[in-house]
């Protein structure tokens, strides 16, 4: 069979069974398993597959079809123009993510410390490597697993030396470092728990729970990095955190003990989704 009746037939599989945006899932896996570009399947539209190549195709657009994730299925994603290992049992970034990274960004000068608190496949970190290039990077989480996919993605895009990948709970790992840090940036679960079941299946049934349920109200974890960041700031040092739908105002509230100049800024959608403060003169390690 040749590409492009390939692609039609694909699509129109996915579409039947719910999957959103079929064209691109077909688009996608196809150019991952011959190893092109998308532009190029288009170029090669009459292009004969090999039985092995239909075989493998047929098997991924199978498990796309039971809502298995894009991006588990090519192994990779993009994020802020860079490319990304991610793996069963990691959670996948999303492109609101990146307001955050754009927001730290900004304001970080110098050899500034920064620690990024559940860093998953590193992505936050590993962007602020690339763009900050006299800072030095902190990252954490309580998966092993995604520590090792995000060492892996230090590696890849070649800022390995700057980051010191630390396992453990929160803040837990980050003893003797108090009044060190000039920015904690953390992207937490903050999916309420009571909201899971109604997450997309491609969500619910394959991404870590670990990595998207945020307690009840979607709050405990955000509540606790509020807290927990103080004595590791230095005076002025910045808490930058992603936050879910119309959790901004609750998140500003909450910092309004310990933290001063506290803004929101918006993903694309126009939602509120970074909370940025500064820590209070004389709540922290060092006041």
């Amino acid at each position: 069979m040749q590409i492009m009746p390939l692609l039609k037939k694909a699509q129109g599989y996915l579409s039947q069974k719910g999957i959103e945006n079929p064209r691109l899932s077909a688009e996608v896996l196809l150019a991952h398993c011959l190893g092109l570009r998308r532009i190029d399947l288009y170029l090669n539209y009459d292009r004969p597959l090999t039985e092995e190549e239909l075989s493998t195709y047929r098997k991924l657009i199978s498990k796309r079809a039971r809502h298995y994730p894009l991006q588990y299925l090519t192994g990779e994603v993009e994020f802020y123009s860079l490319k990304f290992l991610v793996t069963e049992g990691v959670f996948i970034p999303r492109p609101e993510t990146e307001v955050l990274v754009e927001r730290v960004k900004e304001v970080i000068e110098g050899t500034a410390t920064v620690a990024d608190i559940g860093t998953g496949c590193g992505v936050v970190a590993i962007s602020l490597a690339k763009v900050l290039p006299t800072a030095s990077f902190y990252a954490s989480d309580i998966s092993e697993e995604a520590l090792e996919i995000a060492v892996e993605n230090a590696k890849k895009n070649g800022v390995e030396g700057r980051i010191t990948f630390l396992l453990g709970s929160l803040f837990s790992p980050f003893q003797g470092l108090e009044g060190k840090l000039d920015a904690v940036v953390s992207n937490p679960p903050y999916i309420p728990e009571e909201k899971l079941v109604g997450l997309p299946d491609e969500v619910r049934l394959y991404e870590p729970k670990s990595a998207i349920d945020g307690g009840k109200g979607g709050m405990e974890l955000l509540k606790r990095i509020i807290t927990e960041a103080l004595p590791y700031l230095r005076e002025e040092g910045i808490l930058a955190l992603e936050v879910g739908d119309s959790q901004a105002q609750s998140v500003m509230h909450l910092m309004k003990e310990g933290y001063v100049k506290i803004e929101t800024f918006p993903d694309l959608n126009g939602v509120d989704r970074v909370v940025f403060g500064r820590r209070a003169p004389g709540r922290g390690g060092d006041g």
